[in-house]
């Protein structure tokens, strides 16, 4: 459903974003429909809880999940069940309640790629044309109307909100996706990397920087091409991406070089998850097999963070994983970092945002 790094830790963004509105929008919404009892009985209440409580699970620590989109998207599934029997068993012989499905379309709105909108809007559709003309009895010609009238409305919402995002899709990508690999570019790293530095700091969490370099990549280049080197570095990208966690920044800083930041991890948990990506590169399948080395730093909470030191001394330690014979992972000591061993990256050198 999310097809890159990118579209997941957006959706998971998207989501935290904007919990907290929907969660003062739904109470308000029980207040009116508890008010409302009394003429509309307690149906509209009941469907309105139960909505809240799907959408509070499926959103249950999605930013440690490593496929969110999954159980997001079911959750939303079942808000739309949901509605469909609100709709059923209040309006009985009256479409009064069938607009409330075209509401269904904003949850996907802005979290979701485009493709999965205009599915789950089919559904909506699909739902909505189900009650309204095969469930509402008797067929009289407003409730056709009605029904009709619904349907378009989530189909023009749908279409306009497409086209939106789109031309937004294709701006965000150009501007901080690597087209080959799917991964964050290094255009993006500052910000990012900001943002997830101001996050540890403010969660008073530990911060690790992973750095990955695949060895002898040259050589694939220089002798099969450069064909080949790009179907490896695709592969690469997808056994990275699916070792490490959804929350996890991962960027393309270079060639054949990859980089992740992550926070919350103790140094035995950032190894691990260096070690399950190294053995996951070497069993990716690449023709020729390919391999890679690591160099990792965990910086611990309680202090200030600094991107380009913690780059350094895990470059350094990447440095060590390559003079103990590649395809391994190393980890920085303490606060130690040769600078003998790190290179000179002044591309990497950043500026947190004003």
């Amino acid at each position: 459903m999310c097809r890159s790094e990118f579209d997941r830790r957006r959706l998971v963004e998207a989501t935290l974003a904007g919990r907290n509105v929907r969660r003062a929008l739904m109470v308000c919404l029980q207040v009116v429909a508890a008010g409302l009892s009394p003429i509309v009985h307690w149906s509209p209440f009941i469907a309105i809880t139960v909505g809240n409580l799907v959408a509070e699970f499926s959103e249950l620590r999605i930013e440690r999940e490593t496929r969110p989109e999954y159980r997001l998207f079911a959750g939303w599934i079942l808000m739309l069940a949901n509605v469909a029997l609100l709709v059923v068993i209040y309006s009985r012989s009256s479409p009064a309640l069938l607009p409330a499905f075209t509401a269904m379309i904003m949850p996907l709105i802005g979290r979701y790629p485009p493709p999965v909108l205009v599915f789950g809007s089919a559904l909506v559709i699909a739902t909505e044309l189900a009650v309204g003309l095969g469930y509402l009895r008797p067929l009289t010609p407003a409730v056709v109307m009605t029904t009709i009238v619904s349907a378009a409305v989530t189909i023009v919402v749908t279409a306009g909100t497409y086209t939106l995002l789109r031309s937004d899709e294709s701006y965000r990508r150009e501007s901080v996706i690597d087209p080959l690999t799917g991964l964050l570019n290094r255009r993006s790293l500052g910000s990012r990397t900001a943002e997830l530095l101001e996050k540890a700091a403010f969660l008073s969490i530990p911060v690790a920087v992973l750095v990955f370099d695949l060895d002898h990549f040259k050589a694939i280049n220089d002798e099969l091409g450069h064909d080949v080197g790009d179907e490896v570095l695709a592969r690469v990208s997808v056994a990275i991406q699916e070792h490490l966690r959804s929350s996890d920044a991962i960027f393309r800083i270079g060639g054949e070089e990859f980089l992740a930041v992550l926070i919350g991890v103790t140094t035995p948990m950032a190894m691990d998850l260096a070690e399950n990506v190294r053995v996951a590169v070497q069993k990716s399948g690449t023709k020729p097999t390919v391999t890679t080395s690591a160099g990792v730093v965990v910086e611990a909470a309680g202090v200030e963070h600094d991107f380009d030191d913690l780059f350094r001394r895990a470059d350094a330690a990447l440095a060590v994983a390559k003079e103990s014979g590649r395809n391994c992972v190393r980890a920085a000591v303490g606060n130690e970092a040769d600078p003998s061993r790190a290179r000179s990256v002044p591309h990497l050198r950043l500026s947190r945002p004003a």
